[in-house]
């Protein structure tokens, strides 16, 4: 399972964005498919 996550416009813009942490995992996890995906867009305030 792959937690995705972000904050702020600020990390989206930074490379931290949800496409980016997509594209790592899916590198990462070639060798083992995925069997979810978690997206979390919020403020840890």
């Amino acid at each position: 399972m792959a937690h995705l996550r972000v904050s702020t416009q600020k990390q989206g813009l930074s490379g931290l964005s949800l496409e980016a942490q997509r594209a790592a995992v899916s590198t990462f996890s070639q060798a083992t498919p995925l069997v979810a995906e978690v997206v979390e867009v919020k403020s840890g305030k």
